[in-house]
């Protein structure tokens, strides 16, 4: 009598040993065995890390990609329940600054931008409820492989996200991040159906100290948040909250105008 087959076992099995592996063991074994696809589909999805070393090479493939697969299959959407965009500062196109390798060019192209379902997309925007100017810029952003607004568009598909660390080379420049924000702290009312970060747990929102506002960022075009920062206190379901905010000498909260959650 030959050895059973794995599939001779019970999913309850398959499943358990499933588990145990590492999330590319997983990776490889979903891509190399069509019959363990849809089981172990599901455990590729919780977590998900995006490092940014290289200026003008993010991951947006990488990113871009994952987005295109939550448009066209929703259901995976719910899985995702921890995002970490991860990157301390950035090597630029000829390497670290003092770096052994400082004076030597990077060979490599841009990355590519894979192209996305625009009804899909437009639709996963239109719920968030970003106003129309907003959405048409959003889109083009997104379209040209913009990290920030790509990043702003994965967040926004996730309905069961806990945790979400933004370090700051992801925290430049946030426009369609904080839209989302201003979203999750509105009242119950006015929130959007899919308004991702208003489950949020766990939040991380670093940015750069070179980049805050105003001795620094006022030149780049970098706004200062001291006044819409404190307002993510309201986010519903919060437990940790660490953020970088543009301290000014003088400094009072609420101000006028600042934003109200019941309005």
């Amino acid at each position: 009598m030959g050895l059973p087959s794995l599939f001779d076992y019970p999913q309850e099995v398959l499943l358990g040993i499933s588990e145990l592996l590492s999330q590319s063991e997983l990776t490889n074994l979903s891509k190399a065995c069509h019959a363990l696809h849809s089981l172990i589909e599901p455990l590729l999805y919780p977590a998900f890390s995006f490092l940014w070393e290289r200026e003008f090479h993010p991951p947006i493939t990488e990113l871009v990609l994952l987005i295109r697969t939550l448009l066209e299959k929703p259901d995976l959407c719910s899985l995702v329940l921890s995002l970490e965009f991860t990157g301390y500062g950035h090597k630029d196109e000829i390497g670290t600054c003092g770096g052994p390798d400082w004076t030597k060019p990077t060979p490599d192209p841009p990355p590519v931008v894979p192209m996305l379902p625009v009804d899909k997309l437009a639709s996963a925007m239109e719920r968030t409820g970003a106003h129309l100017p907003v959405i048409n810029d959003w889109t083009v952003k997104v379209g040209s492989g913009d990290p920030e607004a790509a990043m702003a568009v994965l967040v926004s598909l996730l309905p069961n996200l806990k945790r979400l660390c933004v370090s700051e080379n992801w925290n430049e420049i946030t426009p369609f991040l904080e839209v989302l924000f201003d979203r999750s702290v509105c009242s119950p009312r006015q929130r959007s159906s899919q308004c991702s970060i208003s489950s949020c747990e766990f939040l991380e929102y670093m940015r750069n100290e070179d980049n805050m506002w105003p001795y620094n960022g006022e030149d780049r075009g970098i706004s200062g948040n001291t006044t819409a920062a404190p307002s993510l206190l309201y986010l519903p379901n919060i437990q940790h909250l660490e953020i970088s905010i543009d301290n000014l000498m003088t400094f009072s909260w609420p101000c006028s105008p600042f934003l109200n959650p019941d309005s």
